[in-house]
């Protein structure tokens, strides 16, 4: 056994991943973290991994909730959102199309583990059935976001994040060209809602970023 919980391999906003048996990580969730979502985040972790995608294992077998629905809610509880937007941002994800892949709903390169054989995607706990566009804008609006933010104080830093992004967002449609428009519909939507999560550094930043296309 290689059992380490004096060093992480990888820490996050609600979590932090240990090193356990050959083969397994523990994960182990900060005490604010509820086990309502931890239990969530299980399930959404086993599911995506039965679909054979290279992702970590657990026991439980649920299906994938939609994404408009964990959108929905999301609006729901975006409390720094004013209601005139809130509003104005449910009337546009009802006219979004729908899809059926598998969203992670939270990629970014915090939960890319790279391991000699591969690179494995972490945190599961947003994953849904949905539109890969969504998936993309959420992306957007988490790097631009850290790097319009204190949540990246170095300037040179917030450079490099604005480079990978570009990257990032080029490559992608180089694969899957043709859906930069709707893509840029999605930004405002995923904006508003990712208030929900209660960052209060970026709060103003994405309230602005809902009201300029909203």
């Amino acid at each position: 056994m290689n059992r380490n919980l004096e060093q992480p391999l990888a820490l996050g906003r609600t979590a932090e991943l240990y090193a356990w048996d050959k083969g397994r990580v523990l994960k182990l969730f900060h005490n604010w973290f509820e086990l309502e979502n931890i239990q969530y985040e299980q399930h959404m972790a086993q599911a995506v991994h039965d679909s054979g995608l290279p992702v970590p294992a657990n026991t439980l077998r649920p299906d994938l909730p939609p994404q408009r629905r964990r959108l929905e809610n999301k609006l729901g509880s975006a409390n720094p959102l004013p209601a005139f937007l809130k509003t104005a941002a449910l009337t546009a994800l009802e006219a979004l199309p729908d899809g059926d892949r598998i969203c992670h709903g939270d990629f970014h390169p915090g939960n890319i583990l790279l391991t000699p054989a591969r690179a494995v995607v972490i945190d599961w706990i947003d994953a849904s059935l949905g539109n890969p566009l969504a998936d993309v804008a959420r992306t957007t609006i988490i790097a631009l976001g850290a790097a319009a933010s204190s949540q990246i104080p170095d300037r040179a830093m917030k450079s490099f994040v604005k480079l990978f992004h570009s990257i990032y967002l080029r490559h992608y449609f180089q694969l899957r060209p043709g859906g930069e428009a709707e893509y840029r519909r999605w930004l405002p939507v995923v904006a508003a809602a990712r208030l929900s999560e209660n960052i209060q550094e970026l709060e103003t930043w994405l309230v602005g970023q809902a009201r300029k296309s909203l």
